[in-house]
């Protein structure tokens, strides 16, 4: 858990549950649950993610961090400030933070950048990842107040193309994992996967299932399996 997010959430956690801090730090306790009123609310000092009740039968309260301070995970670049020294700082707490992911198999791959919407005339930093002669970006700082939280280069078609994770060799793979989103392909690689993201359900990528397909022929390798596992969104 990022440093600042985790004094942040104990110093709240602290004043509006009255939680004890145990000898060694690593656990809050007798806390006032909110649901039964007893002195047995308890949690992670550490990583205090859930806070529980320890009435579990008899209460059985639990809420997570994200839903008690939705504040600590919406104006990433007004609480990690980027610098010269680390111009990405505010992606790589909202990567990690927000979307659990390991930043060691990412860093060369995304940006932090910034989007202006003039007809709104409200800005955010956004994660941004390359694609082919495009890109497309995630808006991080209180994203709702945003059309769309995500956008593509204007005038730039994603269709037919896929993102993949860098270093990832699909030449080689037995299957390919074809999601929407590139959150999601990052999601799968970190458990084993080898995945793409097409970006939107509406687009196919023949030309790179084509530009695949070619390599394998060319050093005679079998072509993989596609799985496709679109988001299961109403239609």
């Amino acid at each position: 858990m990022n440093p600042i997010i985790k004094s942040d959430a104990l110093t709240r956690l602290q004043s509006d549950f009255d939680f004890k801090l145990t000898g060694n730090r690593k656990w809050l306790q007798e806390g006032r649950c909110p649901s039964c009123h007893k002195k047995e609310l308890y949690g992670s000092a550490e990583a205090p993610w859930v806070i529980k009740c320890g009435r579990i039968n008899n209460c059985g309260y639990e809420n997570g961090l994200r839903d008690l301070y939705p504040d600590l995970f919406e104006s990433w670049s007004d609480r990690f400030k980027a610098d010269d020294k680390n111009p990405n700082a505010a992606a790589d707490a909202y990567l990690k933070e927000a979307r659990g992911f390991n930043l060691t198999t990412l860093k060369s791959c995304y940006s932090q950048e910034y989007y202006f919407d003039r007809e709104l005339e409200i800005g955010s930093a956004t994660v941004r990842f390359s694609l082919a002669d495009g890109y497309w970006e995630r808006i991080i700082d209180k994203p709702e107040r945003f059309k769309s939280k995500a956008r593509i280069k204007p005038g730039f078609s994603a269709n037919g193309l896929w993102w993949s994770m860098p270093n990832t060799d699909l030449l080689h793979a037995k299957e390919i994992w074809l999601v929407e989103g590139i959150f999601d392909a990052i999601a799968l690689s970190h458990h084993g996967l080898t995945a793409v993201a097409i970006i939107s359900s509406n687009y196919y990528p023949h030309i790179a299932i084509k530009a695949l397909a070619e390599q394998c022929l060319a050093n005679n390798i079998a072509k993989p399996k596609l799985v496709i596992a679109m988001d299961n969104d109403p239609v």
